[in-house]
């Protein structure tokens, strides 16, 4: 029974090992500052949207014009070491959408693909999965997007599995993108946090965060995205669709 209980605990110090070896990191937005000054690099686009940054929530407002994009962006290598796996974890909730599906959360892994979540007033656009996700309109919601070999991946909302499926590329970046990113719609939008990295299975990579609900929202139903997304400074323009089943 003693080596019953060890076992799980031995692996989890294992596993911990591994990962400092393979370069865990963790990359954080809180809130506290605008993104920018906390090392994510920003893609202006029209002017920019305007911006507020208050109770630790940043309102993106780009409903001035379809032109504008005001992006964050933090590029690195997303490698996975033994006992690792990719989680990115976001709360957001978005209030206006006009035009195509305009505010996104990106994932690129270089060669491996990315994915590229795109928002409506209620229901997420993979965009080259060509699916979409529905959640309810109006609320924040809480967001988790995990990989064990950044080829597939889940996507929980507030804690509830919502859809299963796989990067598609290859992608010119490796890294994770946010914000209002497509010329041609306009959107408003309310970020709380945005929380990325490769972490040990066995414990959790980030502490407590206390979040703020607010339900004032306007709400509105648009076509699938058909204009031009950026995605950091390489943009979506140099990525290459390769058709690939998830396994």
């Amino acid at each position: 029974m003693l080596v019953k209980r060890l076992l799980p605990v031995v692996l989890c110090m294992l596993a911990a090992g591994s990962a400092a070896r393979g370069a865990t990191l963790w990359r954080a937005w809180e809130g506290l500052k605008y993104p920018e000054q906390e090392g994510w690099y920003r893609t202006v686009k029209g002017g920019g949207a305007e911006r507020t940054l208050f109770d630790g929530m940043l309102t993106l407002d780009g409903t001035a014009s379809g032109a504008i994009v005001d992006e964050y962006h933090w590029e690195t290598p997303l490698v996975l070491g033994p006992g690792q796996y990719f989680r990115a974890d976001w709360r957001v909730r978005v209030e206006d959408v006009q035009g195509p599906c305009d505010p996104l959360l990106a994932v690129t892994a270089g060669d491996r693909g990315g994915v590229f979540l795109l928002y409506e007033d209620d229901a997420i656009y993979s965009m080259f999965e060509g699916v979409w996700i529905s959640f309810t309109p109006g609320l924040f919601h809480k967001y988790s997007f995990t990989s064990k070999d950044m080829l597939t991946y889940d996507l929980r909302i507030d804690g509830q599995l919502a859809y299963s499926g796989c990067f598609v590329g290859p992608s010119p970046t490796s890294g994770v993108g946010w914000g209002d990113s497509t010329e041609g719609a306009s959107s408003l939008s309310v970020w709380d946090y945005v929380r990325f990295g490769v972490v040990s299975a066995c414990a959790p990579a980030w502490g407590g965060h206390v979040s703020r609900d607010s339900n004032n929202i306007q709400l509105g139903n648009v076509p699938e995205p058909t204009a031009g997304l950026l995605l950091g400074s390489a943009g979506l323009a140099a990525m290459t669709r390769r058709n690939r089943q998830c396994s």
